[in-house]
């Protein structure tokens, strides 16, 4: 006998999925089966725990975020991630700490408070990613030292080329086709008309299509244009030696951060199965050695303004 099916469990794990906001978290819920009697008794336990702190202290405080154990597990290999992936091991970890502040506030002691306090703390890479990677995916100027003074010397050399710019635009405008500067192969051009390409000193980086614009160059803005190139060149690769070194710290700490990830998800699925009870006044039946007690139950998929409560009391060998 199909017992899930006849029961529409399959039906009944999508709804308790719904209040689920964690992708792994969904998924512990979808991946519902029965379990050994040990392991019940003590996941009834952490979910009577919950279901009573719920009304009290509040849902567990757990963000929305996606699954990081592949991430985790490339950085443990010794290979670099990018910075959603780092941002994402971040918010990781800020949720575990959010979790355990969630938990030392409480006043109750049990084994889900036990296990909450028990999780690793890697609270210097959140601060290590936090300075490094901004909402956006950006790679802040305070990553490091380096790339702040790279940046700086950027906007030093971009403020001295939009002068010397201006100056080029005033001096040649009789002979551009448009009355700005345009930005061709990295480098600052003015647009001038095939006519008078031979009046504007400096070099082509592009002609148009039709040929009538000549990208030029102005000779007064090489040098400037290719010491940009040169410290972007830099910046790229100051970018990559932060997400390689975030990396190294993610790979290091691998263990705790796939057990953190593996948490998270766990409370995030007991805080679904809270809100489901909650949404439908559900309470916890007892099990013991010697029977299981369900009072009032009733199916979660019937209409619970027309359903009729009914009690099991099975004892040994039932």
């Amino acid at each position: 006998m199909d017992v899930f099916k006849i029961l529409e469990i399959e039906r009944i794990k999508e709804q308790i999925a719904f209040f689920a906001i964690t992708s792994l978290g969904k998924k512990e819920c979808f991946e519902l089966e029965e379990l050994p009697k040990g392991v019940l008794i003590n996941e009834i336990s952490y979910l009577k725990q919950a279901i009573s702190s719920n009304s009290v202290d509040g849902k567990i405080p757990v963000s929305s975020l996606d699954d990081c154990s592949k991430d985790i597990i490339v950085a443990s290999k010794g290979s670099t991630i990018g910075p959603e992936g780092i941002y994402k091991i971040g918010t990781l970890i800020k949720t575990s700490i959010d979790v355990k502040s969630h938990f030392k506030k409480v006043e109750w002691e049990g084994t889900l408070k036990e296990r909450a306090l028990s999780l690793p703390e890697a609270n210097g890479l959140l601060g290590d990613i936090e300075n490094a990677i901004g909402p956006d995916l950006s790679i802040k100027d305070s990553a490091s030292p380096a790339l702040r003074d790279i940046r700086r010397t950027i906007l030093r050399l971009e403020r001295e080329i939009n002068a010397k710019a201006n100056e080029a635009l005033n001096k040649n405008k009789e002979y551009l086709t448009l009355n700005n500067l345009s930005l061709k192969n990295g480098h600052y051009v003015l647009a001038v008309s095939n006519a008078y390409k031979s009046k504007v000193r400096g070099i082509i980086q592009d002609i148009s299509s039709t040929g009538s614009t000549y990208f030029i160059e102005p000779e007064s803005l090489v040098n400037h244009n290719n010491r940009i190139s040169e410290e972007k060149l830099k910046e790229k690769a100051e970018i990559n030696r932060i997400l390689a070194a975030l990396s190294k710290e993610i790979g290091d700490k691998n263990e705790d951060l796939l057990r953190l990830n593996e948490e998270v998800a766990y409370f995030d699925f007991l805080n679904a199965k809270v809100l489901f009870a909650d949404k439908l006044d559900c309470h916890l039946g007892e099990i013991s050695d010697e029977e299981l007690y369900i009072p009032d139950a009733r199916h979660p998929l019937l209409d619970q303004d027309k359903v009729i409560p009914n009690t099991f009391n099975l004892g040994k060998g039932k």
